[in-house]
């Protein structure tokens, strides 16, 4: 498991993407819209890999952690670490 989130752009990154304009280009209005659901959801996915973190470390100090809870903590971080 890595230490870091693999992303090609951060929330931030989304929020401050521009676009040119051009002559029958896309609607900016929509564009801009979809950016906002887009930065969203990423807000969303990298709180969630900050949580399930702090969750598997939790639990990987209990001696008492409940086997199908850890591996489903290390399951999912490991999903959202490598989403493309």
């Amino acid at each position: 498991m890595g230490n870091h989130l693999k992303v090609k752009y951060t929330p931030l990154d989304i929020r401050m993407k521009s676009f040119s304009t051009r002559f029958r280009g896309y609607n900016q209005e929509e564009v801009d819209n979809f950016l906002l659901e887009v930065m969203k959801d990423q807000e969303t996915l990298t709180r969630e890999v900050l949580y399930l973190r702090e969750q598997l470390e939790k639990s990987g100090s209990k001696e008492y952690v409940n086997r199908w809870e850890y591996d489903d903590l290390v399951r999912r971080l490991k999903y959202l670490e490598n989403k493309d």
